[in-house]
């Protein structure tokens, strides 16, 4: 057998080398660019059993099985123990409310993977009580939501933006049907809630002759205050023509849904990111969109 001479070996490395080098570059190089296959199991978190969040989550575990992956739903109290979930790694993906990222201290390792809807702030009010404004809810009762939702951190913000706290108005910290049961029974005066027209809740309160919705008159300048919200118009009878709900015009300021998830869940899950172009138009066809929603990250 022939045997390899020093110099034989010194002219194929010479030759060689070079080129087997460039490879190895080049290979490391392009694996830097290329997605990795998504997951073929994630967890979801979503919200309570008869929010919207839910019935959004079983649409997305009905698509996401038709490409081979397996979705776990995670109830929860709401966007903001959502974004905790996330931030702790517990969940892969989250329904998370445009404005609550502040609650959470460790927002690096998480990322928006689109803009979903606009989420109305609903105020719902006693009928024979004259509110026109948020501080006309001094010296009431008003229910803001549980700890962990999202109705209950943008409720305390716009409260604290008008000079409302536990000393101006007793502020109860109730889910969002038990507040509806309360409101109905008079037990309270008012309820925040931030939900999807879709939500039955949403529809059954402005079927309710006894119960009235705020329209907010300074929705443009809760826009200005906080970037998260936007102002949107609800049209005289949109609701129902012949019941003719809501009776008039209605501003509503609105935060907007997102997905939010880790950065190792930012490549495509069976499809590309939704954005705010993506928006479902037949869920808001009737309303008039007065300010766009940037996707510029969990707010």
């Amino acid at each position: 057998m022939p045997v390899s001479s020093p110099k034989s070996t010194r002219h194929h490395t010479r030759v060689f080398g070079p080129a087997i080098l460039v490879t190895i570059v080049a290979f490391f190089a392009a694996y830097q660019f290329v997605d990795p296959a998504p997951p073929r199991q994630i967890t979801l978190a979503t919200g309570n059993l008869n929010g919207a969040y839910h019935l959004f989550g079983q649409a997305y575990q009905a698509l996401l099985a038709r490409n081979g992956i397996e979705v776990t739903l995670r109830n929860t109290a709401g966007s903001v123990e959502n974004l905790s979930l996330l931030s702790d790694g517990q969940v892969d993906v989250a329904f998370v409310q445009g404005g609550t990222a502040a609650t959470v201290e460790n927002t690096d390792t998480l990322v928006s993977l689109g803009s979903l809807y606009f989420e109305p702030l609903w105020l719902f009010h006693r009928l024979d009580l004259p509110i026109e404004h948020v501080t006309d809810l001094k010296n009431h009762r008003v229910a803001v939501g549980l700890p962990g939702s999202g109705s209950h951190s943008i409720a305390m913000a716009l409260l604290d933006v008008n000079h409302i706290d536990s000393k101006e108005a007793e502020l109860v910290e109730l889910n969002t049907h038990a507040s509806i049961e309360a409101l109905e029974a008079q037990e309270i005066d008012a309820i925040f809630a931030v939900a999807s027209p879709r939500a039955p809740y949403i529809e059954a309160l402005l079927h309710t002759p006894e119960v009235a919705l705020l329209s907010f008159q300074r929705t443009e300048a809760y826009s200005r205050r906080f970037q998260f919200l936007s102002s949107v118009v609800l049209p005289q009878g949109v609701v129902s023509f012949v019941n003719d709900i809501p009776p008039q015009r209605h501003r509503v300021t609105c935060t907007h849904g997102q997905l939010g998830g880790g950065r190792r869940h930012t490549p495509r899950l069976g499809g590309p990111p939704v954005t705010s172009r993506h928006r479902d138009s037949r869920q808001w066809r009737n309303f008039r969109i007065s300010r766009s929603v940037p996707v510029t990250g969990l707010c």
